[in-house]
């Protein structure tokens, strides 16, 4: 067998999602899908003469792709500022602010508010999905080689640079082997565009290397060239020629989503965001040649501006991926393409594609899956691993070729994780992983934002078995590690050494960008107003007249006159308070009405706010005692506002002592005013913190029924007795015993009623039922355990299961029997004339009792004679009665003794069947009659 065996349920799954898609795509979702912990193919191969068995993945092979430094070098300083960290705002916020900025400087434009709000939401929803995803921004940092004969151990890396990237620089990245490899790199601007970058690319040749540059507004291609330099450790002058330039008026008026250039540099691919390919030779004086339509050749229109290609081995054959394909194209026939291969699910997404240039194989990623597709045989794919990742539609892979392996790493912009698959040809013809997929070790540092990963490999003919890999962050740094294939699985002792060879030039850059802010833009740069505060400040602490002061003494009638509405608020006040109330909610609406109202009463003064107030706290005059009286409910909150203001006391002396941390150092120099106002202050806010540790409740939290009614009925115990008539009932449709009701005691939930039901269908039996009726069962034999006004802090639970298994494991299966409580003496009497019961403790669940909801005794049969067809039922009045807090353990001890008590029985009939109707209604079944004969 030449192929691996296919999944049936990735096929099945495949099969049932493409129906309608027709059975060609279904086909061509039949390959091997690998996943962590599953299953995987195997096949027969002949070794040595014999048939052995070989899987798809390979776990004896030690090779490992580890990092031979020690630790990641800064290769390249920062270029940008960090950005600009925004706090968040909601639409609202960011409409108002709108309308504020355009009601300043353009105040005679006339814009609702509703179209301001339109935009700005419209705006939000935009950076959010490009924050997400945006499908525009390709791979901004490329490594290739010059074909120089004093470059033959340099590699170079093309990336951005810039405040606002939109510098070219070119630096250069020397390797000696096991000596580790050096950057040198330059602070030299290769060219420079009027907008951001979204996309390097480059390729080399024996002529040279082409850049490729696609910026917001344009897409350049330029010819690298070295610049011969006599100094042997300086960094290597880069010289550019600009070949073309596209803009997208040559594109149909579409923007530009994907360039790439061929292997042998001669020519280049423009992908427009329609999913329409054009093609530039590099020799040729044409220009751009539409290549392939995708709105003629394509069958599938989608709004999805996603679109990649990739140059195969053959010069002439191209790779279009879009969201949901994978289509070849051959630039010669400029017809309609080979679908290579479709996402299995409607939820998947193609997000990225790669060629390999050595094994002729095509890498495939989308959000669930990286799959292989030779491109000698592109009807099946070869195999698929199951990355497990979350749904990221930045995922991306690339190839690295280290020594004989050719891996494949997959990537993504928001996360710094690097998963290395060693999938290549294996030595039966056979494509094989090698090894399981495994997490390339990295220490670089944390990175704000999104960072880009790049390979670079020595030349060719230097046969170097290491490679470097560079990490873009946002901000422009570049680190740098050195990387190699470990047969054993083991890094390198000792490690090679990465290191970076700084000119005088990259230095002062590194210095300017740290000395660079970000900008904040145009509503940033506001002007400055200068005020002068010292009036403000004169008075609140040095008033030359009393009327200046910001807030004047009280008219001592007032103080008065509020001291002695207190005791009768409650009594006296027009509407009855709905809240709980305060010692200076009381005090401020027992005086006058304020002269200046504040948003909320406790950010105004009242009548107490002075030194009289503060004179009537200390000597007791506030009648606080007579408003306890007065109210069902107060309560002192002084010890639960101390855990948060610790310098809260309900002594006035203590709680001034701890006020005074507060003031200001001592000075000769303070004036006596000063000294006066600080005292002021400090009895003003002990006095507001003392009027706010007593609360009042005019309502009462707990409702009890008064004991002196002698007509009063419990309602417990009614439910008790209706309970024990239901216990009694025969009745198969009698309601189950269920946990009493709830009583609610401040705060009463509102029934919900339905008023477009029918009067017969709300008010159901005519009496209204409370809420505490409507709650759970299970919420009502939880709550069953509390009483309305206990004390919280003396509930202690007790165990009901603890204490009978803590019994059983502490005297053994062989004492267990010791449990179980002894039989009456009636039941003793019968058990002599049979066989003993088996008792199982330990395998009996213990039964579970409410303690404080009321049964009715058990009905049980007279046990004092053997029971006949002529004897008549009756109560054991022997069984022990429940009693209404009666303990769990208790209740567990009765029912652990059920086995050996009398039972209760609801037949009322003896008999097999005694007083229930028969299946047949009571008809008798007809017998059948054997009929005379042969």
């Amino acid at each position: 067998m030449d192929v691996w065996l296919a999944n049936s349920h990735s096929a099945l799954a495949a099969q049932k999602s493409r129906k309608r898609e027709g059975e060609e795509k279904a086909d061509r979702a039949q390959y091997p899908l690998i996943e962590a912990g599953a299953v995987t193919s195997a096949t027969l191969q002949e070794q040595h003469g014999r048939l052995e068995w070989a899987t798809i993945v390979r776990n004896d092979s030690p090779r490992r792709l580890v990092c031979a430094s020690k630790e990641p070098v800064l290769a390249f300083p920062p270029t940008r500022p960090a950005p600009t960290r925004i706090p968040p705002t909601t639409i609202s916020q960011r409409a108002e602010q709108g309308a504020h900025f355009l009601r300043m400087h353009y105040p005679e434009v006339d814009i609702s508010g509703a179209l301001i709000r339109e935009h700005v939401a419209a705006e939000a929803q935009l950076a959010d999905s490009l924050q997400k995803f945006d499908p525009y921004v390709g791979a901004c940092i490329s490594a290739f080689c010059l074909p120089d004969a004093s470059l033959k151990r340099s590699a170079f890396v093309a990336f951005p640079t810039g405040e606002n990237a939109s510098d070219l620089n070119v630096s250069e990245f020397e390797f000696f082997g096991r000596d580790g490899v050096i950057a040198r790199p330059s602070a030299r601007v290769v060219e420079t565009f009027q907008t951001p970058m979204r996309q390097v690319v480059a390729a080399d040749n024996e002529q040279g290397a082409v850049v490729g540059v696609r910026t917001h507004s344009a897409t350049s291609l330029f010819r690298i060239t070295a610049v011969p330099s006599w100094t042997p450790a300086s960094a290597t002058t880069i010289d550019s020629t600009s070949l073309a330039s596209f803009t997208s008026a040559d594109l149909n008026g579409r923007q530009v989503a994907d360039v790439q250039l061929a292997s042998q540099a001669d020519q280049a691919v423009l992908v427009n965001d329609r999913g329409h390919v054009y093609r530039n030779r590099f020799e040729s004086s044409v220009g751009l040649e539409t290549v392939y339509d995708s709105s003629v050749h394509s069958s599938e229109s989608t709004d999805d501006p996603f679109w990649r290609a990739c140059f195969s081995t053959n010069p002439n054959a191209i790779s279009l991926a879009s969201a949901r394909d994978l289509t070849r194209l051959d630039v010669r026939a400029r017809a309609q393409g080979v679908v290579l291969y479709s996402v299995r699910f409607p939820m998947d997404c193609l997000t990225g594609v790669e060629c390999g240039q050595e094994d002729q194989m095509t890498r495939v990623v989308t959000t669930s899956e990286i799959v292989w597709i030779d491109e000698r045989n592109p009807g099946r794919p070869v195999m698929a691993f199951k990355h497990g990742r979350e749904f990221d539609r930045t995922l991306q892979c690339s190839v690295v070729e280290v020594g004989d392996a050719n891996l494949t790493v997959l990537s993504s912009r928001k996360n710094s994780l690097l998963t290395v698959y060693d999938v290549s040809h294996s030595g039966s013809g056979l494509v094989q992983a090698h090894a399981p997929p495994y997490d390339l070790r990295h220490q670089f540092p944390l990175a704000t934002g999104r960072a880009e990963f790049c390979f670079a490999r020595p030349p060719p003919e230097l046969r170097d078995p290491h490679v470097a890999l560079l990490r873009m962050s946002d901000q422009g740094s570049i680190y740098h590690t050195v990387l190699a294939l470990a047969l054993d699985g083991i890094s390198p002792d000792p490690p090679t050494a990465a290191e970076a060879d700084w000119s005088p030039e990259v230095h002062a850059l590194e210095a300017q960008n740290n000395a660079a802010r970000a900008d904040p833009g145009n509503l940033g740069a506001r002007d400055a107003h200068q005020l002068d505060l010292r009036p403000l400040y004169r008075r609140l602490f040095n008033p030359a007249d009393a009327s200046e002061r910001v807030y004047p003494e009280p008219d001592p009638e007032g103080v008065y006159q509020t001291l002695e509405n207190m005791p009768t608020f409650f009594q006296d006040a027009d509407l009855p308070a709905e809240q709980i109330l305060t010692t200076f909610d009381i005090a401020f609406r027992s005086g006058e009405e304020p002269s200046n109202p504040s948003r909320a009463d406790f950010l105004t003064r009242s009548a107490l706010s002075s030194r009289r107030g503060y004179r009537a706290l200390v000597q007791g005059r506030i009648p606080m005692d007579k408003l306890a009286k007065a109210v069902p409910w107060h309560r002192n909150i002084a010890r639960f506002v101390e855990q948060f203001v610790p310098d809260v006391s309900s002594d006035m002396e203590t709680m001034e002592k701890r006020l005074k941390k507060y003031d200001l150092a001592e000075d000769d120099a303070r004036p006596g005013l000063s000294l006066r106002r600080e005292a002021d202050a400090r009895e003003q806010l002990a006095l507001d913190l003392a009027l706010s540790l007593d609360v009042y409740s005019p309502q009462p939290f707990v409702t009890r029924p008064p004991a002196s009614n002698p007509l009063h009925f419990d309602d417990t115990a009614v439910e008790t007795m209706s309970r024990a008539a239901e216990a009694m009932s025969i009745d198969e449709g009698a309601r189950p015993v269920l946990a009493p009701a709830v009583q609610f005691g401040f705060l009463n939930p509102m029934p919900i009623i339905d008023h477009y039901a029918r009067e017969e269908d709300r008010k159901g039996d005519g009496a209204p039922r409370g809420a505490g009726e409507d709650m759970p069962a299970g919420v009502r034999l939880l709550l069953s355990e509390w009483d309305v006004g206990a004390d919280p802090e003396s509930y202690a639970f007790h165990d009901p299961y603890g204490d009978a298994r803590r019994e059983v494991q502490r005297r053994g299966p062989s004492q267990a029997s010791a449990m179980v409580k002894p039989p009456p003496p009636a039941a003793q009497s019968q058990s002599q004339q049979r066989p003993p019961p088996i008792v199982s403790v330990a395998q009996k669940p213990p039964l579970v009792v409410v303690a404080s909801l009321r049964v009715p005794p058990p009905i049980a049969l007279s046990r004092s004679g053997p029971v006949g067809a002529g004897h008549a039922l009756s109560q054991d009045t022997k069984a022990p009665p429940l009693r209404r807090n009666a303990s769990l353990g208790g209740a567990l001890e009765h029912s652990q003794s059920q086995s050996q008590e009398p039972m209760t029985s609801t037949q009322i009939e003896p008999g097999p069947f005694g007083g229930r109707q028969s299946v047949g209604g009571g008809r008798k079944k007809p017998v059948k009659k054997r009929l005379g004969g042969f």
